[in-house]
């Protein structure tokens, strides 16, 4: 009668050859596997870190409204987040809230989301640094999103004169903020945010001294 071969013995993790368990002495390998998992110094694995979300803000300008289209397009955002207080104000009637501009949002792949009646000019007058429900708000709207970056829509189009820069300094840690504005009628020009916040502290500073200087 033919027999099967019996199968070869399994190696451990750095075990030697000589060191490789019988089915007799199963008692010694359970103990070598013990000591090989409780290695002086060996760490457990770490969690894979979480990617950063990223941030885009933007001002209106006298830009067409196909080229914010294309722009925002190209750099994957997937959530334009209008915070204007007055969404139906300034020049740039194209950019103004309204179905038209959400739908035209939709064929570059851009959600719209009007969050300025929440986080508009208005709500942030006098509020402290450290506004807890501002950060809720903040909070809640990122866990809404879509995956991939998302941009919130001011007035101004330099970030240091405007509200949207108070708003990026109650986002959670674990934000990439990038400021963009427009270098011309075609491409943009980013400004991070802690270069944003040096510059609006120093307008703040040199109007302060004037001030002083003039009482």
């Amino acid at each position: 009668q033919r027999t099967s071969p019996e199968p070869e013995p399994m190696a451990y993790p750095g075990s030697e050859p000589d060191d490789i368990p019988s089915a007799s002495s199963t008692g010694v390998a359970s103990e070598r596997r013990c000591r090989w998992s409780k290695t002086k110094g060996s760490a457990p694995p770490s969690a894979p870190s979480m990617p950063k979300r990223v941030v885009y803000t933007l001002g209106t300008w006298r830009v067409s409204r196909e080229v914010y289209l294309w722009q925002l397009s190209s750099l994957g955002v997937k959530l334009l987040v209008d915070v204007r207080g007055n969404p139906r104000s300034g020049r740039e009637e194209q950019l103004f809230r309204g179905k038209d501009f959400a739908r035209a949002l939709l064929t570059a792949g851009v959600r719209y989301e009007y969050w300025g009646d929440k986080l508009g000019e208005d709500a942030l007058e006098g509020i402290e640094h450290e506004d807890e429900d501002v950060k809720r708000l903040l909070k809640g709207l990122l866990a809404s999103a879509p995956p991939g970056p998302i941009c919130l829509l001011g007035h101004i189009h330099e970030p240091q004169g405007c509200h949207r820069l108070k708003l990026c300094d109650l986002l959670p840690a674990g934000c990439d903020v990038e400021h963009l504005m427009w270098a011309d009628h075609r491409n943009i020009k980013t400004l991070n945010h802690s270069e944003a916040r040096s510059l609006r502290d120093r307008w703040v500073n040199y109007f302060m001294e004037r001030r002083a200087l003039e009482e």
